[in-house]
Parts: structure tokens; sequence; C-alpha cells
């Protein structure tokens, strides 16, 4: 009750209440403007993070200080114990432009995090998908034949293994439309493996 009651008499709760009151009206501004500039939610979330960060700086300030409309006085007990504004002296003014450097330079960190991902597209966000047990997916086989027509034979056997295997109940099988969309794109195996989100892979090559 006495720590309560202390930083009612230093005005701590006032300079923290406006702050918070200022900060969740950032957070509604920043919100509007960032979905209407197609900005990430990502972005958002690093100036919430920014404003509980710059929280503990409001505190010590708000306990320290007292902010006046005649100036900046430090806040200290006098002899009898009771709260009294004082002039600021050196170690003050040191601990004030800790609090500003530390404020600046989380403000500037924010900042470039915000910039950095404007330019990231939603569907460019690596996400670690969790991979199925026992999946597979079933490459196009590769026509090594030099008659083009055999691509359609190619194909069919990369379809007759794929439903042969999918019949069996301990393989999850991924489906064709998703396997023959990495037809001749050029990525290695472990990076397909990772967008399909499956433990395996299965490739070939046909030749008549």
């Amino acid at each position: 009750m006495k720590f309560l009651q202390e930083m009612r008499h230093r005005q701590v709760f006032q300079l923290t209440g406006i702050y918070v009151a200022g900060a969740w009206g950032l957070l509604e501004v920043v919100d509007i403007v960032f979905a209407a500039l197609g900005i990430p939610e990502l972005a958002l979330r690093y100036v919430l993070i920014a404003e509980i960060v710059l929280f503990p700086l409001v505190f010590v300030t708000g306990w320290r200080f007292d902010i006046r409309r005649d100036g900046l006085f430090r806040t200290a007990k006098d002899a009898a114990g009771n709260i009294a504004a004082v002039p600021l002296v050196q170690r003050d003014y040191a601990l004030l432009a800790a609090l500003a450097a530390v404020a600046i330079a989380v403000t500037l960190f924010t900042a470039a995090q915000v910039w950095n991902s404007v330019g990231v597209p939603p569907d460019a966000v690596d996400i670690e998908v969790e991979r199925a047990a026992n999946s597979v997916a079933i490459l196009p086989f590769a026509n090594l034949d030099t008659n083009p027509d055999t691509g359609y034979f190619s194909d069919g056997v990369t379809e007759e293994i794929l439903h042969r295997l999918s019949t069996i109940r301990a393989i999850h099988v991924l489906g064709r439309s998703s396997s023959f969309a990495f037809r001749d794109s050029g990525l290695a195996l472990s990076e397909i493996s990772r967008l399909l989100a499956v433990e395996y892979l299965l490739e070939g090559s046909v030749r008549r």
C-alpha cells in the first residue's frame, strides 16, 4: 500500500496512464493505415512489442521525474518524508540521456523491422509446416526417350504408381495436382519436400 501511495504522490499513474492510452490509440491508427497500405500484420506486432519494451522507460521517468509546466524536476523525499520536486543534478541528465538513447534505439529498430516487412509479400513468408507421417509425393517421371510421345506414357506410369500407393492405408500419398505442379521446376528435392510438407519424394525416369 505504501508503494502504491508513493506511486500516486509521484504521479506515476498519471504518466503511465497517458502512455497506455496513447499507445493503444497509436495501435488503432497503425492497424488501419497498415491494412490500407497492404503492409503485413507482422509489422503491427513489431509496433506492439516496441510499446511494451518502452513501458518500463516511461515508468522509470514517472517515478524519477516530475514534468511540470515550468520545467522538469526530480522527484525526491524531503526531511519529513514528503514527496517534493527538486532541481535536476548532473546524474539526472545522464539518466535522461540514457533513457532517450534506449527509446531512440527501440524506435529505429522497430521502424527498420516494419520497413523490411513491407517488401515481403504474405505468400513469401517462410512458414515451417508440419509434415505428415509416412507422407510421400510422386513427382512426374522424366521422359528420357527421344520420342516426345513417350511423355504421355511417362505420365501414365507416374499416375499408376500414385494410384497403387494410395490404396495402402499406412501411406499418405499427396494428390496428383500438387505433385505435378513441380514438373521441371528446377528446385532442389529438399525444397520441394518442404513446400509439399511430405517426408518422402519418389522420382524416376522412363525410356523405351
